[in-house]
């Protein structure tokens, strides 16, 4: 707001002065830049939505149309183009996007009814020479020097819902003083009280004359009918009477006149009393409607006043700083001279050492030549150290993956004995005690036919004393349950026998599928609380690998996916062939990889994890599996959004050999 006052206070400083003290200055031109200049101060509610800005001007006046027409088209108001609409009537109806009217002088006769058609509307209207200031929004006018200026009454414009800036007035303008207008009004209405009780004293005046005029001529009419009656006694005082007779009338025609003319003045009277009632009705309601917008000018002026003293504080506050500014300017002057002195100092003792130093140059290039030689015998040492230690760890992990393999395929082996007589001799149990339970379910029938009640009574009673009843609900359920774990035993030692597989060093046909399973069957009890598994798998041939490292860089993606998801979380697995290659994706919603640890999670000994709960070979030795079967593996990660670990391995297979 500051830039945009000082921009159109420059504008105002620089044309407004010189129009205004030029004799010659245009009208025309005067009221174009007037316009365009109320428009810039004056804010419209949802004025951003707008797409032009529409200008009605009622006018015949050539100079002024074509003013307008020019501004129209070179300027825009508030960043938006300006549409120009010219009338010289006003309209039987303004459109919705109106935003400003401009009436000049020589249509204020239509200014009643614009103002009655913008009522309750966000239009701005502009007049020129209207006397009545309670009615106006924005009203230029002649003063006495002959100089164009303009007076704003901020009620009536607040009231269509519109903002003017009180900087506006800095272009020359005046406030109308709505509190005097209030005033004005109220003396306009006493007086008015004081005339009304004038009327009404001529009037009951009036009514008394009427009544007196009744009753002459009711008198006039009671002697005029005494007249006839003696009428035939007077035929000597005939003409006489006659004569009276025709001066009465005359006189009767004359009251008649009279009263004819007082009951016109009445109503004259009456209907000028009725308009007096009705101005002062709208008086009353306009006092109304300004004694709410003094109330709103009074909030608007506290609003300011609050501004004003923020702004003092905020003067008050950059005098402080402007002070504490100057003393750090004097301190940095000093510390600029101390530091000259120093750097000449420097100087001197740099011109010394410059010579000393063209000897060490010497020296150091030769010791520069002996360091290179020994960081290249370095350098290669240390690649050979670590390529040993890789290898050494993987040796280790195959050994020990090697005799873990030995020992889960013996413990494998043993349990799946027993384990096969506890599954064969669960279903013979269930045959033989359905036989059992159809066999006493005869005796059953056999002793309700033919024993005796005393028996029978026997028999219920040990039933009852040994829950018989319940007996034969529990032992089906026991033996399914048992039935269900023997088979989750079974699954189990067939995922271990499938992962250890140690009984072929050669590669041989292997389903992927099949290690994918194995490996979840054994993990499971570290994710079935908490990840959901979702499987998407493809149609895909046998291939030629090594199966039980397959299935260990298998299980060790799907184990650091487990590990990644704290919570609650998703594993999606899948699978698909693709241009003679098999691709396995295990994706998941962990908390995923920075930038600066994805490079290295291929390393030796390299972990994200606490001590004790990784040692860095998982991945390592994964890559190496992978890598010795010809294949490749791809990670994509981003922090707190999971982790895509993509492995492709060459589909070398006997084509009529397909799941």
């Amino acid at each position: 707001m500051k830039k945009h006052f000082l921009i159109f206070f420059l504008f105002a400083i620089g044309i407004f002065p010189p129009m205004l003290v030029n004799a010659q200055a245009d009208r025309a031109s005067l009221i174009g830049a007037y316009t365009y200049n109320f428009a810039q101060y004056t804010s419209w509610q949802n004025e951003k939505e707008y797409n032009n800005f529409s200008i009605l001007l009622i006018s015949n006046n050539e100079g002024l149309i074509r003013e307008f027409e020019q501004f129209a088209d070179s300027r825009k108001i508030k960043r938006k183009p300006i549409n120009l609409d010219v009338q010289p009537y006003p309209p039987g109806q303004i459109s919705g996007n109106t935003r400003m009217i401009v009436l000049p002088k020589e249509e204020l006769a239509h200014f009643n009814q614009m103002y009655r058609m913008i009522e309750q509307r966000p239009v701005l209207l502009i007049s020129e020479g209207y006397s009545n200031q309670r009615n106006v929004m924005i009203n230029l006018y002649q003063t006495d020097k002959n100089e164009l200026v303009f007076e704003v009454n901020k009620a009536n414009i607040i009231s269509h819902n519109l903002t003017i800036d009180p900087e506006i007035l800095l272009l020359g303008g005046t406030e109308i003083d709505i509190a005097e207008l209030y005033r004005s009004a109220q003396r306009s209405i006493d007086s008015l009280q004081i005339r009304m009780g004038v009327f009404s004293d001529s009037l009951s005046m009036l009514n008394e004359k009427i009544a007196l005029t009744l009753n002459t001529i009711k008198t006039q009419q009671d002697s005029i009918h005494k007249q006839k009656l003696l009428l035939g006694n007077q035929h000597n005082e005939l003409a006489k009477g006659l004569k009276e007779i025709e001066r009465q009338k005359s006189d009767i025609g004359n009251q008649r006149n009279q009263i004819d003319n007082q009951k016109s003045l009445l109503k004259t009277q009456e209907q000028s009393l009725k308009e007096q009632i009705i101005e002062i009705s709208e008086q009353q309601t306009y006092n109304a409607l300004q004694q709410k917008e003094i109330k709103k000018s009074k909030q608007t002026l506290d609003s300011l006043m609050d501004e004003i003293n923020q702004k003092n504080i905020e003067l008050i506050e950059q005098g402080e700083l402007i002070k504490r500014q100057k003393q750090i300017s004097v301190l940095l002057i000093v510390v600029a001279i101390l530091f000259l002195v120093l750097l000449i100092s420097v100087f001197t003792g740099f011109r010394n050492k410059m010579r000393k130093n063209k000897l060490l140059v010497l020296q150091k290039n030769k010791i520069g030549e002996i360091n290179d030689k020994l960081r290249s015998t370095n350098k290669s040492l240390y690649e050979t150290i670590k390529r040993l230690s890789e290898t050494q760890s993987q040796l280790v992990a195959s050994e020990k993956m090697a005799s873990l393999g030995v020992l889960t395929a013996g413990i494998a082996h043993e349990i799946n004995n027993p384990v096969n007589f506890i599954y064969t001799g669960i279903n013979s149990l269930k045959k033989d005690i359905e036989d059992l339970l159809s066999t006493i379910e005869s005796f059953n029938n056999e002793i309700g036919t033919f024993g005796n009640d005393e028996l029978i009574n026997k028999i219920k009673d040990i039933k009852e004393a040994n829950d018989w009843d319940e007996i034969l609900e529990i032992i089906p359920q026991t033996i399914a349950d048992i039935k269900i774990g023997a088979e989750r035993a079974a699954d189990i030692i067939k995922g271990l026998r499938d992962f250890s597989r140690i009984d072929k060093d050669a590669k041989q046909c292997y389903d992927i599928h099949e290690g994918i399973e194995s490996s979840l069957l054994l993990l499971k009890n570290k994710f079935k609380n908490h990840i959901k598994i979702v499987k998407e798998y493809k149609q895909l041939p046998k291939i030629e690998c090594y199966p039980g490292k397959l299935n260990q860089a298998l299980l060790n993606i799907l184990s650091n996916s487990i590990d990644a998801i704290e919570k609650e979380g998703t594993i999606t697995l899948r699978t698909w062939l693709e241009t003679e290659e098999i691709k396995i994706q295990i994706e998941d919603t962990g908390k995923g990889i920075s930038k600066e640890n994805l490079e290295k999670i291929f390393d030796p000994f390299f972990t994200t994890k606490s001590v004790g709960k990784g040692t860095g070979l998982g991945l390592s030795i994964t890559f190496g599996i992978i890598k010795e079967h010809n294949g490749k593996i791809d990670v994509k990660s981003d922090l707190n959004n999971g982790t895509v670990f993509t492995i492709s391995l060459p589909c070398i297979f006997n084509h009529n050999n397909t799941q």
